[in-house]
């Protein structure tokens, strides 16, 4: 597992289908003083289904931002960042602003097989964009003055 220092910011990066959610509702289960930020809870209706919206990517990421923002203002102590972050630039908003307040900061990098990540998705990410995703995220575009831990996630029982 993760080692929780107070004061932390933990990014989970991993394709869709990687053990994200899962990985974070573990972490919360164990801290349950913190919380997590997620763009996905944008798409969630009151109703509780997930809906995507192509055109409003851009509107769930502001929306998360903002309620990291908040949390951090507050002084929440432990914010889990809930999204792909599958490139460095998708993870320098949270960082910076991180830094700024007194956080620690790091990236946990959820390695699976995605062929079995494929077929766990909930979001129906078709398979042509799953493959850039994967590429992305092969690519390991993470900034090297960040804290990197990487673990496997492995179908059927989670390694973390």
């Amino acid at each position: 597992m993760v080692e929780i220092n107070q004061m932390q910011v933990i990014m989970v990066s991993s394709i869709p289908g990687g053990g994200k959610t899962t990985f974070t509702k573990e972490l919360l289960r164990q801290n349950p003083e913190g919380v997590a930020v997620s763009a996905d809870d944008y798409f969630v209706g009151s109703d509780g289904k997930y809906r995507y919206i192509k055109d409003e990517v851009h509107l769930a990421h502001k929306r998360c931002q903002n309620l990291f923002a908040y949390h951090v203002d507050r002084g929440t102590p432990l914010i889990i960042v809930d999204n792909t972050n599958l490139e460095s630039k998708h993870m320098v908003y949270y960082h910076d602003l991180a830094e700024r307040m007194g956080y620690s900061f790091m990236v946990v990098r959820l390695n699976c097989d995605p062929a079995d990540a494929f077929f766990r998705q909930r979001h129906n990410v078709p398979e042509d964009e799953f493959a850039k995703m994967v590429a992305m995220w092969n690519k390991r575009d993470v900034r090297d003055e960040w804290e990197v831990k990487e673990l496997d996630y492995v179908l059927g029982s989670q390694n973390l």
